[in-house]
């Protein structure tokens, strides 16, 4: 859980890659978290993204206890700065417990 410090949130530690504001091309993303499982959660998640340009290519939404979901979203290929200002507003949102994994997609020459 974050912690509340001078009237914010500091964001939880997780393991990722950072994402690379500077990156000239687009880059689909791995994006792993916990909300609130309530009616109108996920809208408010995909209202983010769309907000700033980020397209989602697959999601996964699993409930993992009372009142708490994971939800598993890969991106379709998005600009970092796009990325990373979606993510700012989602760390921030209330309904969003944890981003736990942020991670650029690698994919293959065939796919």
């Amino acid at each position: 859980m974050r912690q509340p410090q001078n009237g914010g949130y500091v964001p939880h530690p997780r393991p990722h890659k950072p994402v690379d504001q500077q990156r000239a091309e687009a880059a689909s993303h791995y994006i792993r978290l916990s909300a609130n499982d309530q009616p109108g959660v996920f809208a408010k998640i995909a209202g983010i993204f769309g907000d700033h340009g980020v397209s989602m290519e697959t999601v996964l939404q699993k409930r993992v206890a009372a009142h708490n979901a994971e939800i598993v979203i890969v991106t379709h290929d998005v600009h970092a700065k796009h990325l990373h200002a979606a993510l700012r507003q989602l760390e921030a949102h209330p309904a969003v417990s944890t981003l736990h994994c942020i991670m650029p997609v690698e994919r293959s020459a065939e796919a």
